[in-house]
């Protein structure tokens, strides 16, 4: 016989097996839900529910950057030290969380304004707080609406597409005409027009304004329409980046697998690609990371070029379904041949300044790169004495303002005598 007893106030079940009216075993467990209803909270408890996401969050960010600046520091002690895929993503993605979040804690630092610093983050968390603050549900929501948002400048850019080369001549049609039968198409067969992005629709061929597009449906950024404005050679340097980051990433996830990714790190690593899927469900965003895997060889991973690895979410996603059907009939042995020149290409971490000297010498030796800024805007030394100066300089504002109204008034009082 089983005998549960619960505490009136607590959320800890005591269950006992009793036998013959003797107790033979306990066990505590613990519910997941509150014992108290939440109108029974008192303010303290609910103070203390509605800053669980900016504690949790907050956590998440620290620890987040504790992890880069361990990973940096390894580096330069180490220089043959190769990091793992979610080292590189800490690396890659700590300054520009800790980046997002310095204007609201610029707010803190101002008085009167940072009381309400908390509210404007609750109220707009997609636009003031880095990911690490948002729960389960608002990153679903939040990274669909980025790739609804980047999938709206794909039209535009499949028609351009369409006018350089003959052959894509029928994409914009699915745009314009939705009784159009539509089917996606498998990513490993995109690869045999791989030749076209790097002859006409390679980065520097390509218009400045198909390059903006390609800035607007690369970035969910709210300031991603600045960027549209920078010179052509920033526009090019930005997405060669960015191309450089997503085949990095790809690698290092063909080496390690997509089992022990987090659903939030499945999440956020489709809609860096663009890639549109349930971000609820676990099993649908790996099966998309998959397939679009799957145009890369496992034993040998090539290195495409950015403009390829930036219009392959545009194109392979909206093709026809008769494109399709047409990709089976183009000549085996052509493709066999493309193919194979593909895979047996080394692996080369591209001379660029900025890349640490590790990362070129790994892609020199057929291993995957290490994309390291060492000149870059992550400072240990800068952000420590940045977030150093915006407390205090909070603090010397207000002591200095009372100060002054002292000063000005004529207080404090001298006795009479």
């Amino acid at each position: 016989m089983l005998r549960v007893v619960r505490g009136r106030q607590s959320s800890v079940i005591f269950i006992t097996c009793m036998n013959h009216g003797r107790a033979v075993g306990s066990m505590h467990m613990y519910t997941t839900a509150s014992g108290t209803p939440s109108s029974d909270l008192s303010p303290f408890q609910r103070l203390k529910l509605w800053l669980e996401p900016f504690t949790n969050g907050a956590k998440e960010l620290i620890q987040e950057n504790k992890e880069a600046f361990a990973s940096r520091r390894r580096l330069y002690e180490l220089p043959n030290t190769i990091l793992n895929r979610r080292e590189m993503f800490v690396l890659r993605q700590a300054p520009r969380d800790l980046l997002k979040s310095i204007p609201l804690l610029l707010m803190f630092g101002v008085p009167m304004l940072g009381n309400i610093a908390p509210i404007i983050g609750y109220k707009f968390p997609k636009l003031t707080l880095p990911w690490q603050f948002w729960t389960a549900e608002q990153k679903a929501e939040f990274f669909s609406q980025d790739i609804a948002k980047k999938s709206s400048y794909y039209g535009a850019i499949a028609k351009l597409v369409a006018e350089w080369d003959p052959s894509f001549a029928n994409i914009h049609a699915a745009y314009n005409d939705s009784s159009l039968p539509q089917a996606n198409i498998e990513p490993k067969l995109f690869i045999q027009y791989l030749t076209k992005f790097e002859s006409q629709g390679a980065l520097h061929e390509l218009p400045s304004h198909h390059l903006k597009l390609l800035v607007l449906a690369t970035s969910a950024s709210p300031f991603v329409k600045l960027y549209t404005y920078f010179p052509r050679a920033k526009l090019i340097d930005r997405l060669e980046l960015r191309a450089l980051e997503i085949g990095i990433d790809d690698r290092l996830l063909l080496k390690e697998g997509l089992d022990a990714l987090s659903l939030s790190e499945l999440v956020f690593a489709c809609e860096e690609r663009g890639l549109s899927a349930d971000f609820k469900d676990a099993s649908s965003c790996q099966d998309t990371l998959k397939q679009w895997l799957s145009m890369y060889d496992p034993k040998a991973p090539a290195t495409y070029p950015p403009s390829f690895l930036l219009h392959a979410p545009i194109l392979v996603q909206y093709l026809l379904r008769w494109f399709y059907t047409l990709m089976y009939h183009i000549s085996s042995r052509r493709f066999l041949v493309h193919f194979h020149l593909l895979i047996s290409s080394p692996i080369t971490a591209p001379m660029s300044r900025g890349i640490s000297r590790s990362a070129r010498r790994l892609g020199d030796d057929h291993h995957h790169e290490h994309l390291v800024f060492e000149e870059g805007p992550f400072n240990a030394k800068s952000i420590g004495a940045g977030i150093l100066a915006i407390v205090g300089g909070g603090a010397v504002v207000t002591v200095g303002c009372c100060k002054f109204q002292n000063y000005k008034h004529g207080f404090p009082q001298k006795k009479e005598e």
